[in-house]
């Protein structure tokens, strides 16, 4: 008797598998607040409990399966009772519902190709079950519930995959919240889903959409976007206030360049005028052989700018070499009557640069270990490290660079630290013989916990 109730069993399960089919149908186009069993629904569930109990009972009166040799001997052979066809009809009849409701929601898709499939499952399973009531061996040999089942799962599977059954439900929302000016239109441009669009198009803009023109100038400030999609297009507005102001700014810092370009010509000029004798001129000389290779370069930056729409970069880089340009002339003046540089004022000479850098967001740290006297030839050295360093990282991206400088009595070292890797072969060869003329030396640390790189120099504090 144990044997014949699990037996019966199969028809919990085959009308568990037909009525959750029916429910994930009816509910997966729902919000989750309404995902509730249907009231279309509960019909199906009282006649399905009403014949589970006429299938378990089956012993007493045979409605369901009537055994040739007696219950007690009965085994395949019996055959099948009105119970048994009425239950066959209430899983038909709601697969043949679900292939209903997929039918009316393929109307809206674009794809409508896609409910071809899910016909032909259920093809599969009426075709079966026919076989299987007219006992037809390929049919009734098989266990009919793990065949309903499989076909039933992969009917799932294909339902989910030709987008019959939406598996996302939260994307309408999702939309609609977006701090974007965007929205979706089908193919005759009627508004599906909109989000902080207000933009009524014209007609001669829709025939740019339809033509893939992009993007579309609607004024001074907003351009139009548009992408074809599966049913129609999504268009959105992006707003280029932000570059228009960059841009502006960017014409008045070119601008100030040139003038500050030709400034620096005149005081040239000037100055070679106003130095006639031999010994002044001899000097000047000298001064426009240390930094005429950072002239030549900032004189050569208007014309870049010129050809470039992003000169955020290039602003800091002049703004750079200016700051070098000027600091480098102090120097060589003090070195005509002074020998020696103080290390404080060398420290203040390189957070300078470091302010300069500041606009391309690269962070500079500099330390040393107290006021130090040092050769001017040294100082001119360690400021055109530093120089190129900062220089390198404005061009490179690099969020924060520490620089510490330890003076000793033999020896002079500026230890770098930077977020990203900082090669030797951004130095000029004028800085390198001028290094190796002075003894001294560039080291590359760059190791897993460090990318970092050392000048090391030869002789240190002076008394």
């Amino acid at each position: 008797m144990i044997e014949r109730q699990l037996w019966y069993s199969y028809y919990l399960f085959q009308f568990g598998i037909a009525t959750g089919l029916l429910y994930l149908t009816s509910v997966t186009d729902k919000p989750s607040s309404n995902k509730i069993i249907p009231l279309r629904i509960l019909p199906f569930i009282v006649v399905e409990l009403f014949l589970l109990c006429l299938i378990y009972t089956n012993d007493y009166h045979q409605l369901a399966f009537s055994f040739y040799n007696g219950i007690e001997n009965g085994s395949s052979e019996y055959t099948y009772g009105i119970v048994y066809y009425l239950s066959m009809l209430c899983i038909g009849l709601q697969t043949f519902i679900v292939l209903l409701w997929l039918i009316i929601r393929s109307i809206k898709s674009p794809n409508k190709l896609n409910i071809f499939y899910p016909v032909i499952f259920f093809l599969l399973i009426f075709l079966y079950t026919v076989a299987y009531v007219m006992r037809l061996p390929f049919a009734f040999e098989s266990d009919m519930t793990v065949v309903i089942t499989f076909i039933i799962l992969a009917f799932m599977e294909v339902c989910l995959r030709s987008s019959l059954i939406p598996t996302n439900t939260k994307y309408k929302n999702l939309f609609k919240n977006s701090p974007l000016k965007m929205e979706i239109l089908n193919n005759y441009f009627e508004k599906e889903i909109t989000a902080n669009f207000d933009y009524c198009l014209t007609d001669k803009q829709k025939d740019s959409i339809i033509n893939g023109k992009n993007p579309i100038k609607l004024d001074e400030n907003t351009l139009l976007f548009s992408e074809k999609i599966s049913g129609g297009y999504v268009v959105w507005q992006d707003d280029i206030s932000q570059l228009n102001k960059m841009y502006s700014n960017t014409k008045t810092t070119v601008e100030k360049l040139r003038a500050t370009n030709a400034i620096i010509r005149k005081e040239e000029k000037a100055r070679r005028k106003y130095l006639q004798n031999e010994e002044k001129i001899d000097i000047c000389n000298s001064l426009e052989s240390e930094i005429s290779d950072k002239l030549k370069l900032l004189s050569r930056l208007p014309e870049k700018m010129k050809n470039q729409n992003n000169n955020s970069l290039l602003t800091v880089k002049a703004a750079l070499l200016l700051c070098y340009i000027k600091r480098r002339c102090n120097m060589f003046f003090i070195a005509l009557e002074e020998k020696y540089f103080s290390s404080d004022e060398l420290s203040m000479y390189i957070d300078e640069l470091g302010s300069f850098a500041e606009y391309s967001k690269v962070k500079l740290l500099c330390t040393n270990n107290g006021n130090k006297k040092l050769d001017i030839e040294h100082a001119n050295l360690m400021y055109e490290f530093m120089y190129n360093i900062l220089d390198e990282a404005t061009q490179t991206k690099c969020e924060y660079i520490f620089a510490h400088t330890e003076i000793s009595d033999k020896e002079i070292s500026i230890k770098v630290i930077s977020s990203t890797k900082i090669n030797s072969n951004i130095f000029d060869k004028k800085f390198i013989i001028s290094l190796e003329k002075s003894g001294g030396k560039i080291i590359e640390q760059n190791d897993d916990d460090n990318l970092g790189i050392w000048l090391l120099l030869k002789g240190g504090e002076k008394q």
